[in-house]
C-alpha cells in the first residue's frame, strides 16, 4: 500500500460497500487478506509492504498501533468462522511487514516510530528496486535500469515531484512496457520504451494549468510524449493502441461498428 493524507483506516481493517444488487456487504481490508493469503501458503514468505507512512495521517497511523506493536490485530467488524464479531487475527509467522520511506523524512511521531522499530523501516537501494521491478513484471533488466537510475530516483530527489511519483508508479509503468513485450510491438531500443512509458503515464499525473514548472521538469527529464497511434487488425479483432493489443468485444457497441 502506497500511503499518503488519503489513505484511510478502512483500507487496512475492511468496510461496508454495496453489492451491485441493492445490499451492502463487508469486505475484508488489507491485513486480513494478506494474512489469510499467507497462511494458505505456509512454504512462502509473504511480505506486506508499506511504502511511506511518513505521509499517512496521524489516526491511519495510530490505527496500526497494534498490528505493528503485537502482530496482531482486532477486526470488530469481521467474523470468524462460526459467525461471531470482534475476530482477533495473529500475523502468521512467514508475513514480514515491511515499511519503506526517504532517508530523509521526519514523521514528527515518536511512538509511532517506536511501534515500527520491529519492522524493517528501510529506504530500498536501486538495486532492490531494480530486482523487484524485474521480479514484478518480468520486464528485462535495460528497462529496469533506465525506470529506476534515469526516472525513480532523480525524480524522487525534485521537491516539487516527490510527493506524487511513487513505486506503485514505477511498477505500472513496468507493466505497460511489459504488455509491449508480450504483443511484439518493439520497433525501438528497450530504453526508448521505457522512456515512452514512463513520459505517457507520469505526465498524466499532473496538470497543465496549475502544474506546470512540474511538467516542465518532466518533460526535460523525459522528453516528448510519443505520438499515440491507434491501428485495428484486419480481421477486426484486436484494437492497437500505441503499442498495446487490446481485444475487441465483438458484442460492445464498438465491436459491432468496427465489424460494419
Amino acid at each position: 500500500i502506497t500511503m499518503s493524507g488519503f489513505t484511510q483506516r478502512k483500507e487496512f481493517f475492511g468496510m461496508h460497500a454495496p453489492d451491485g444488487q441493492g445490499k451492502v456487504k463487508w469486505l475484508s481490508g488489507a491485513i486480513r487478506r494478506v494474512a489469510e493469503f499467507a497462511q494458505a501458503n505456509p512454504d512462502k514468505k509473504v511480505y506486506f509492504l508499506l511504502e511511506n507512512p511518513d505521509f499517512s495521517s496521524g489516526d491511519v497511523r495510530m490505527a496500526l498501533h497494534q498490528f505493528l506493536l503485537e502482530r496482531r490485530v482486532t477486526l470488530e467488524e469481521e467474523t470468524d468462522a462460526e459467525g461471531r464479531r470482534k475476530l482477533d487475527m495473529a500475523l502468521p509467522d512467514n508475513l514480514e511487514v515491511v515499511l519503506t520511506m526517504e532517508a530523509n523524512s521526519d514523521i514528527g511521531d515518536e511512538s509511532f516510530m517506536d511501534r515500527a522499530a520491529g519492522c524493517r523501516l528501510e529506504a530500498p537501494d536501486a538495486d532492490g528496486i531494480k530486482e523487484y521491478l524485474m521480479r514484478k513484471t518480468l520486464i528485462p533488466e535495460e528497462a529496469a535500469a533506465f525506470l529506476v537510475d534515469k526516472v525513480y530516483i532523480p525524480l524522487k530527489k525534485d521537491n516539487a515531484l516527490s510527493e506524487k511519483i511513487t513505486l506503485q508508479d514505477i511498477v505500472l509503468i513496468g507493466n505497460f512496457i511489459a504488455g509491449r513485450i508480450r504483443d511484439n510491438e518493439l520497433h525501438v531500443s528497450m530504453e526508448e520504451v521505457a522512456r515512452q512509458e514512463a513520459a505517457l503515464h507520469l505526465m498524466s499525473k499532473f496538470s497543465a494549468l496549475t502544474e506546470a514548472d512540474s511538467l516542465a521538469i518532466l518533460h526535460r527529464a523525459l522528453g516528448n510524449i510519443p505520438d499515440t497511434k491507434v491501428t485495428i487488425s484486419p480481421d477486426g479483432r484486436y484494437l492497437n493502441f500505441s503499442g498495446i493489443r487490446l481485444e475487441i468485444d465483438a458484442s460492445s457497441n464498438f465491436g459491432r461498428y468496427v465489424a460494419r
